[in-house]
């Protein structure tokens, strides 16, 4: 029977094996790539996510992602991992950070004269700016 992973064993896996990924759009995507399929699908248990085949050059094995692309699923798995992870860090923070931006800035606001305000994209810029410079 399967037992989820403690969050400090997740955070160390993730951080060996996974990658916060920002996209110019401000989407996060969370990944874990690993050959064993039944290690992602317990993650996947606990966690959420999905899992995908893919193809590797360099190696005949079999290669399996779990992603999280959702904001909730996102949010849940880099809070738990935040204060644990070591490589990672600052991208897991920033990524939080602009998933809490995001969540902020979904809920349009209304105007009086019924039109809706547009969101300020100069804090996602500059955190943006900032992941990309961690690479």
């Amino acid at each position: 029977m399967w037992q989820a992973p403690s969050n400090e064993y997740m955070a160390g896996f993730f951080d060996g094996e996974g990658s916060v990924i920002m996209t110019k759009n401000y989407q996060i995507y969370i990944v874990i790539t690993q050959s064993n399929l039944e290690l992602l699908k317990g993650f996947q248990e606990g966690w959420g996510g999905r899992i995908y085949a893919r193809s590797s050059k360099l190696s005949k094995k079999p290669c399996f992602v779990l992603r999280f692309s959702s904001k909730p699923e996102s949010m849940k798995f880099l809070r738990a991992v935040e204060n644990l992870v070591i490589v990672k860090r600052e991208k897991v923070k920033l990524a939080l950070e602009m998933l809490d931006l995001l969540q902020e800035t979904g809920k349009r606001k209304q105007l009086p004269n019924g039109l809706f305000a547009k969101s300020d994209p100069l804090p996602k810029q500059r955190i943006y700016e900032q992941f990309r410079a961690l690479n």
